[in-house]
């Protein structure tokens, strides 16, 4: 762990270096779409930050595809009903927890199962319009599969290729348990505490989530930093269910002046209520919200007439099963590694990840490559990786 955690730093420090830059000015700025290929997130919008100073006056079309490896082995998470099941169990490790729930014979309790392994990818594509001075929207439609993803065609996310990186450079052999299954495998199963389930195959591709995010640009600024506010409106697929998803965010940003050059940092901050006027056919999120905190910057640099960029985003998520369950819940796994309890526990605590991004634009065209790492560790995805492209109409 502490040597993946270096040479992320040495990729982040070299990215730093390299000569970078997005459009000729703030209101064009491209963001792909950044956001983690979570398991969960196939069934529900999540807030995709805005980072932009103002309203685009230029309609812009876009794409970004991602793909990320997840590997959460099946693990099953049981909950005490009691309160006194519970204040007993608090008492003991979770390691140690599921001889107690056994020996003082502790039988009513919830389970929920998850199984997910495979190339979770997503394809976002949007339509960006201006509406007036301060205000823009942005239109977009998503779309997620999940395969095999052998090497060389996933050829960073590949089992392949991420347990060689294990093996040889850090993390050590077979850290989390991968090699005791073939590679190439692709699926996702999960059971919630009532016994409802969602099973998707491998080769599977299906729409997601139909969305708007409408911005506001507030002309109010203060010593150079200026904000702007979004509502997020969207519907998205859980099974053979439509769910309405209604949220909104926060963000202020600054950008400095070096001579050609520019560099801004922006932070951003919003909550979602993921199927906010029904039930949902099966509960992935037992607190009926998800939270998310974003940090941003990007450093721009002049290449005759175009521009370089390079941006490194932070992104942070409520946990989607509430956190105070790690006191007592009681977790089984197959015990393929020291990890095994990962798939179900690392849905009691906050999930993050960061991204770097290096973009290059050229008259009314950009593209982008990103490259996802979740230093605290939760595989799900361990690596992501992105290509977006942008293209003003107007």
């Amino acid at each position: 762990m502490f040597l993946k955690l270096r040479l992320s730093l040495l990729i982040l420090t070299v990215a730093l270096q390299i000569t970078v830059r997005a459009q000729n000015d703030s209101i064009s700025l491209f963001k792909p779409y950044l956001l983690s290929n979570h398991p969960f997130g196939m069934f529900t919008s999540r807030i995709n930050h805005n980072f932009s100073l103002q309203a685009t006056q230029k309609q812009n079309i876009s794409f970004t595809i991602s793909r990320g490896n997840v590997w959460l082995p099946i693990a099953t998470n049981k909950i005490p009903v009691h309160q006194t099941d519970r204040d007993i169990l608090s008492t003991y490790e979770w390691h140690h927890r599921n001889y107690q729930i056994t020996s003082r014979n502790i039988t009513d309790f919830q389970t929920r199962t998850l199984e997910a392994d495979g190339i979770f990818s997503s394809y976002y594509f949007q339509l960006q319009q201006p509406i007036a001075n301060n205000w823009d929207a942005k239109f977009n439609l998503k779309f997620n599969s999940i395969t095999g993803g052998k090497f060389p065609i996933a050829f960073l996310t590949s089992d392949e290729a991420i347990e060689w990186f294990h093996s040889n450079l850090a993390g050590g052999h077979d850290a989390f348990g991968r090699r005791t299954k073939a590679f190439g495998l692709g699926g996702f199963y999960y059971q919630d505490e009532d016994e409802n389930e969602i099973k998707i195959d491998n080769n599977s591709l299906f729409l997601s989530e139909i969305s708007a995010d409408w911005n506001w640009y507030p002309k109010t600024e203060i010593k150079g930093f200026k904000s702007s506010t979004l509502i997020h409106t969207g519907v998205s697929k859980a099974d053979k269910t439509y769910l309405f998803n209604l949220g909104g965010s926060a963000s202020i940003i600054k950008q400095w002046h070096l001579k050609k050059r520019k560099f801004n940092l922006g932070i951003s901050t919003g909550i979602i209520a993921p199927s906010v006027f029904q039930k949902i056919p099966f509960n992935f999120n037992n607190k009926r919200w998800i939270g998310s905190l974003e940090f941003q910057s990007n450093y721009f640099y002049p290449h005759k007439s175009n521009w370089f960029i390079v941006g490194i985003n932070f992104h942070g998520q409520s946990s989607f099963h509430k956190m105070n369950e790690r006191n007592f819940n009681v977790i089984e796994s197959g015990r393929l590694s020291s990890h095994g309890h990962m798939a179900v526990s690392h849905l009691n605590r906050g999930i993050q990840g960061w991204t770097f991004v290096f973009s290059y634009q050229v008259n009314k065209f950009t593209i982008s490559t990103f490259f996802r790492e979740d230093f605290l560790v939760d595989n799900a995805p361990d690596v992501q990786v992105g290509w977006g492209f942008n293209y003003v109409l107007q």
